[in-house]
């Protein structure tokens, strides 16, 4: 198995308060927040969120310079090297 078949997405079964869920992850290392809602759109113009810490790997774009990062060790012979390029980075 490679180390990124290991990666895992959990459904949070409901019902959960989500904003108590976001607050206990924010203080985590590496915490991101994802949410489609429109805020002040009507009901039901966004309804899925996504949140997360602890990443395996980070991208950072700035202007065309990209950096892929790991954050930790997945497995032997993992993370790889750090890697640098350039270009579009929502090409």
């Amino acid at each position: 198995m490679t180390p990124l078949a290991r990666i895992a997405v959990r459904e949070i079964p409901g019902p959960t308060r989500w904003d108590a869920l976001v607050e206990a992850l924010r203080d985590r290392r590496g915490f991101w927040l994802l949410e489609s809602a429109l805020h002040g759109a009507a009901p039901g113009a966004g309804r899925w969120s996504f949140a997360g810490c602890d990443p395996a790997f980070v991208l950072r774009a700035r202007d065309a310079r990209l950096a892929l990062d790991s954050t930790r060790a997945l497995a032997e012979g993992w993370p790889p090297a750090p890697l640098r390029w350039r270009g579009d980075p929502v090409a």
